[in-house]
């Protein structure tokens, strides 16, 4: 369980991440916070920065972070698919795409390599790797 002191952090990090008064750089410091910590609470956290902050770089970190949640990934993987879809910056489909090769299972290979016919070079080149990366840890397993 949390103590009183973990608590008042992670609610001190979340009013910074849920501010959008507060700079990119304060926000995204309490996004590494929330990627080194293992609770729900953070998880939840880390998937409404990705969804509803209007930086790029800020989306772009929870991302990488989600991609990071190995014990969460049933939950994690369909998120980043659909942040793969909707979000409008290539820097968050990119960090995205990366993220889903990371957590996600074979099952989403078929979604990954739909990217690999990208007229955006960045974007086919993101999927060339979590395509790369999914298969790699499948074949080793």
């Amino acid at each position: 369980s949390e103590s009183g002191e973990d608590a008042e952090m992670i609610a001190d990090y979340f009013s910074i991440l849920s501010d959008t008064t507060k700079s990119i750089a304060e926000r995204f410091v309490a996004v590494l916070y929330f990627g080194q910590q293992r609770n729900q609470e953070s998880l939840e956290y880390l998937v409404q920065g990705l969804f509803h902050d209007s930086s790029p770089i800020v989306r772009h970190e929870c991302a990488f972070h989600l991609g990071k949640r190995l014990d969460s990934r049933g939950i994690v993987a369909p998120l980043l698919q659909r942040a793969i879809e909707s979000d409008s910056s290539l820097f968050v489909q990119h960090e995205a795409l990366i993220a889903l090769g990371d957590v996600g299972d074979l099952s989403y290979l078929p979604f990954i390599e739909r990217y690999l016919t990208s007229t955006v070079v960045e974007i086919r080149e993101s999927a060339a790797i979590a395509s790369a990366t999914l298969r790699l840890r499948y074949e080793r397993s």
